[in-house]
């Protein structure tokens, strides 16, 4: 275990990278958790212009980089308001596609002074072992899961994802892990925030607005710029 100082240390920068093709309302609702979870963090809505998928799956967007840029500021809105949300661009200066350990290999050499999380959803945690060096990113960030639509124990996913890259995870307290050989910890997020899916609002943006997955002014831009359409 760490000092009781070292267990207090908090993230002054939580990165909340993806597609975002579309954001949408569940995108929304976990950046609001992180935030109040976090309220002294800056939180970064970082969309990947060549996102990077795990095991070589690398993703293909059906919206261009500079639309969901317009659309995660549209769909964020509120949040960048209050001053703790920005929208960075920083990968787009970044090789392609884009590694989650370039990111944060940067981050660290060019924001000095910063304790960095990653912000993810435990369908992400679930196939972690399978992104580029994956214990070397856990070595340099700390990392939130939000359990997102599902209900599975995400102290159990932990401790699997641990079991891959061989590293122990122990408990510090209800929601929060440490890994015994490394200085990072992993929060969670349990509880179901939204079953929205980028895929299904591809599919049928109307249909999202309608269940209530889609904002009105982010349903109007998709609908101007004939984005995800048959």
């Amino acid at each position: 275990m760490g000092s009781e100082a070292e267990l207090r240390q908090e993230p002054t920068i939580v990165i909340y990278g993806g597609a975002f093709d579309p954001p949408h309302i569940g995108h929304r609702l976990v950046v609001a958790r992180a935030s109040e979870l976090f309220p002294k963090s800056r939180m970064w809505i970082s969309p990947s212009p060549s996102p990077a998928g795990a095991g070589q799956q690398h993703k293909t967007p059906g919206a261009s980089y500079e639309q969901r840029v317009d659309m995660c500021r549209l769909n964020f809105a509120d949040s960048i308001a209050s001053g703790q949300v920005e929208i960075s661009l920083l990968e787009a200066q970044l090789p392609a596609p884009n590694y989650t350990i370039r990111t944060l290999q940067h981050c660290a050499q060019s924001f000095a002074n910063n304790r960095w999380a990653l912000l993810i959803g435990l369908d992400q945690l679930e196939q972690f072992d399978r992104w580029r060096n994956p214990a070397e990113i856990l070595a340099l960030a700390d990392v939130i899961v939000v359990s997102r639509n599902s209900e599975s124990s995400l102290s159990d996913a932990v401790l699997r994802m641990g079991q891959k890259l061989g590293l122990v995870a122990e408990l510090v307290d209800t929601h929060k892990m440490r890994w015994q050989k490394l200085s990072t910890f992993i929060y969670l997020l349990p509880g179901c925030v939204s079953d929205a899916a980028s895929r299904d609002v591809r599919n049928d943006p109307n249909l999202a607005l309608k269940k209530g997955w889609l904002a009105p002014e982010l349903a109007d831009y998709i609908q101007q710029h004939r984005i995800y359409t048959k």
